[in-house]
């Protein structure tokens, strides 16, 4: 690799060190310089890869990448940053408490696996918060957060029916199947119908309270709120 001696500026050529600077990380490097009939000149430095900033974002966190609902606890980090960045402290504290705080070495793109604190009341938002670690001036006063509502509690069909009369094996060509759903939380989003039996590959449409079904036979319905979880399936009838 090119190295430049700070006394004089000579350039000395040598070889790709590209076993250590193909990935994000830290490396490290033997350098030896024949000094004639002094001897050799020879030691070692350390080599950091640091990621390159993501592109069209601005420096701060998104949990989720901007979702505004999730059903787990473990979400993702989305960080953006506008320098040589090494590391971030984030936190489930304003405070940056040491118990709900972990400073993390950047290794990846910006994404970091997190875990969301636990709450007993489950409306209320969780906020992850972090601070910004630059090689060349340390860490950022400023402190970037984003949250996120928290939703495990599924969904439930209040009611399915069909053709408003209640037989399942109409045998008419087309038939509106009418559907009432509720959530606690992040609302109704999408919906499955289901023929025959409850199949989970069956095509996610967007939740309607009325909708036309072709064909005869039984017919299966849940629905699915808007943190991702699903209902029981439930018969229309």
């Amino acid at each position: 690799m090119p190295l430049y001696l700070p006394n004089g500026g000579t350039l000395i050529e040598g070889s790709p060190l590209t076993s250590v600077t193909s990935k994000v990380g830290t490396g490290r490097a033997d350098l030896a310089l024949d000094c004639g009939a002094l001897g050799t000149a020879a030691w070692s430095m350390p080599i950091v890869v640091l990621p390159a900033a993501p592109a069209n974002r601005e420096p701060g966190v998104s949990i989720d990448d901007g979702a505004d609902f999730t059903n787990s606890a473990k979400v993702k980090l989305h960080l953006g940053w506008d320098g040589l960045l090494d590391r971030v402290k984030v936190s489930n504290d304003g405070g940056f408490a040491p118990s709900k705080t972990k400073e993390i070495k950047l290794r990846e793109d910006g994404s970091l696996d997190w875990t969301l604190v636990e709450l007993a009341a489950e409306r209320i938002p969780r906020t992850v918060y972090v601070k910004l670690h630059y090689v060349a001036y340390g860490w950022q006063k400023q402190t970037y957060t984003d949250d996120i509502i928290l939703d495990t509690v599924k969904p439930k069909v209040v009611s399915a029916t069909v053709g408003g009369s209640g037989a399942v094996t109409l045998a008419a060509a087309q038939r509106t199947l009418r559907v009432r759903a509720k959530d606690n939380k992040s609302g109704i989003a999408s919906m499955q119908v289901s023929k025959g039996k409850p199949r989970k590959k069956a095509k996610v449409v967007k939740y309607r309270k009325s909708l036309k079904v072709a064909g005869s036979g039984r017919l299966f319905v849940r629905v699915r709120d808007g943190a991702g979880n699903w209902s029981k399936w439930r018969i229309a009838g």
